[in-house]
Parts: C-alpha cells; sequence; structure tokens
C-alpha cells in the first residue's frame, strides 16, 4: 500500500519540476553577406534562469546585442562560453540594464606595454552555452550573436 501512496508523489514531484524548466529557441540567420546573425531566444521558468548550447559556431563574434527586459530587478547576468568555459562576453554580460538594449562588442585587448590599443575579435571554433541568471520567473527576450568569418 505504501508504495501505491509515494508514486503519485514522486510522480508529481516530476512534473513540476519539468514544468520549472526553461526553454531557449536558437535560430540561424544568414544573408548579412558574410556576416551570420545567431538568435537565441530565451525564456525562464520558475527558476528565474536559462541555459543552454547552440550548434557549433565558427569565426569571429563582432558583436552581441541584448535586450531590455522588464524584470523585476535593474540588471540580469548574460554569460556566453565556448567549449573550454571561456565566457567570450569576457565578462561584460555581468549587470546588464533591464531599461534598454545594450550592444557589447567583446574581444581580446592587444597593446603595447600593457596598454590597450585595439581589440581583437574573439575568434569561436566551437558551441557556445548562453547562461541567462538573475532575471526572474517568466521572462522572455532574444540574444543576438554576429558572426564574421
Amino acid at each position: 500500500m505504501k508504495r501505491r501512496i509515494w508514486t503519485p508523489a514522486i510522480l508529481l514531484v516530476l512534473w513540476l519540476a519539468i514544468s520549472a524548466v526553461a526553454s531557449l529557441t536558437i535560430t540561424y540567420v544568414e544573408g548579412f553577406g558574410p556576416m551570420t546573425r545567431v538568435d537565441i531566444a530565451f525564456s525562464t521558468g520558475t527558476n528565474n534562469y536559462d541555459t543552454g548550447s547552440t550548434k557549433p559556431l565558427y569565426g569571429h563574434i563582432d558583436r552581441v546585442v541584448v535586450p531590455a527586459v522588464a524584470c523585476t530587478g535593474a540588471t540580469f547576468d548574460v554569460t556566453l562560453t565556448d567549449a573550454a568555459g571561456v565566457d567570450v562576453l569576457g565578462g561584460a554580460g555581468a549587470a546588464v540594464a533591464t531599461n534598454t538594449l545594450t550592444s557589447l562588442c567583446p574581444g581580446i585587448a592587444r597593446g603595447v606595454s600593457g596598454a590597450a590599443t585595439n581589440i581583437s575579435p574573439y575568434a569561436v571554433a566551437s558551441a557556445l552555452t548562453l547562461t541567462v541568471t538573475n532575471i526572474g520567473a517568466s521572462m522572455t527576450g532574444t540574444i543576438s550573436v554576429y558572426l564574421a568569418p
């Protein structure tokens, strides 16, 4: 008899866990000359974050656009990591303002004697994992990544 009581309880817990899972939709848009735009649509569940990976991408990230999101806090966090676990945004996605569209140009600073004189776009040759955190429940938005060959 105890087994029959526990089985529905376990199924209920599993259903609640699955219903709290966020969803991530990825769209690959080509046709910008040599540029490719990868739109990553996120939708948080009740867990206040979303994460997911793209197919392998090859090229240089010239720009990442983060949308304005009407969430409960003033900021939220975005990371875009490669297969090695490196945040290709270089931390620039930390504390993104919720009330304005944010355009990031991630790259590696180059210079002489420690002074950055140029920024080289970040090269990728792997899948990228987007993680959106501290945004609140039931939030949606689309992050666009612009890649050049």
